[in-house]
C-alpha cells in the first residue's frame, strides 16, 4: 500500500456498491480510485471521503485497478459545509479544478492552493454568507483566475508584447498573449486592418487590479468589492480559453 495526503475532489456511484473518488494528493497529482462497499449501510470510508475532505488516504495497486485501502480525515471543513454560500463557491471551483487538472501530473502549488483556499472559505463564513449572487460570482471566477494563472494561462501585463515598452498600455489581446499600447494598437489598425472585437480597452485601475489579485491570497481576495469591469475582463478571459 502507499500512503499520501490528499484532499478529496469528487465521489460518484460506481458499480452496485461502490464508488469511484477523485483525490489530488500531495505526492502524485490528481488520482481517482474505486472505493469499495461505500454504498453499504455499515460503511466506514463514507464520511471520510466527501468532498473538501484534506485526508490521510492509504492507496492500494494491483492488476486489477488502484482502490482506496484506507482513509482518514484530517481536517473535514465543516464550516464549509454548513453553509450554502460556502458550498458554492467551493463545488464550482472544485468542478472547475477537476475538469482542468489531468491524472498523475503532480504539482506541489496546486495541492496547497486548494488547501489554503479551503481554510480560507471555512474560516470566512460569517462575511460569504452575507454575500448575494453577483458577488458570489465574481468571487468564483476571481478564483478560477487565480488558478489559471497558477497553471500557466495567465497574460503579460507589465509590458506592450509587440514593442517591449511599459507605456500607454491600453489595450489587451488575447491572441496575443498580453497588453498592447497605444502605438501598436494604432500601427496594426493601420497595417492589418484587425478586429476590434479582437482587443479590450484597458483602465490604469482595472491593470492594477489585476495585478493585485494575482499577488493576493484568498482572505484578501474575499474583501475585494464586487467590480464589474473586472469581473467582464476575468469571464473574457475563461470564455477565451474555452474552458
Amino acid at each position: 500500500m502507499i500512503r499520501t495526503r490528499a484532499i478529496v475532489l469528487n465521489r460518484v456511484d460506481f458499480r452496485e456498491s461502490d464508488s469511484l473518488v477523485s483525490f489530488y494528493t500531495l505526492d502524485f497529482g490528481k488520482i481517482t480510485l474505486v472505493a469499495r462497499g461505500t454504498k453499504k449501510q455499515a460503511s466506514k470510508l463514507v464520511a471520510h471521503l466527501e468532498p473538501f475532505n484534506f485526508v490521510d488516504l492509504m492507496m492500494i495497486k494491483n492488476k486489477n485497478g488502484n482502490s482506496v485501502g484506507s482513509v482518514i480525515s484530517k481536517n473535514s471543513f465543516l464550516n464549509i459545509k454548513s453553509d450554502l454560500n460556502s458550498i458554492y463557491i467551493s463545488g464550482k471551483l472544485f468542478h472547475f479544478f477537476n475538469n482542468l487538472s489531468r491524472e498523475g501530473q503532480q504539482d506541489f502549488d496546486l495541492f496547497f492552493f486548494l488547501n489554503d483556499f479551503l481554510k480560507s472559505i471555512n474560516g470566512n463564513g460569517h462575511k460569504i454568507e452575507k454575500f448575494g449572487g453577483d458577488h458570489l460570482d465574481f468571487l468564483v471566477d476571481v478564483f478560477k483566475f487565480k488558478l489559471l494563472s497558477i497553471l500557466g494561462y495567465s497574460f503579460h501585463i507589465n509590458s506592450c508584447v509587440e514593442c517591449g515598452k511599459d507605456k500607454h498600455l491600453d489595450f489587451l489581446n488575447f491572441l496575443k498573449g498580453g497588453v498592447i499600447c497605444q502605438a501598436c494598437y494604432d500601427k496594426d489598425l493601420l497595417t492589418n486592418g484587425f478586429k476590434k472585437n479582437d482587443y479590450i480597452g484597458l483602465s490604469k485601475e482595472l491593470l492594477s487590479a489585476k495585478k493585485a489579485l494575482v499577488s493576493s491570497d484568498f482572505d484578501s481576495i474575499l474583501d475585494i468589492q464586487l467590480d464589474k469591469s473586472l469581473h467582464n475582463l476575468i469571464k473574457k478571459k475563461i470564455l477565451f480559453l474555452n474552458i
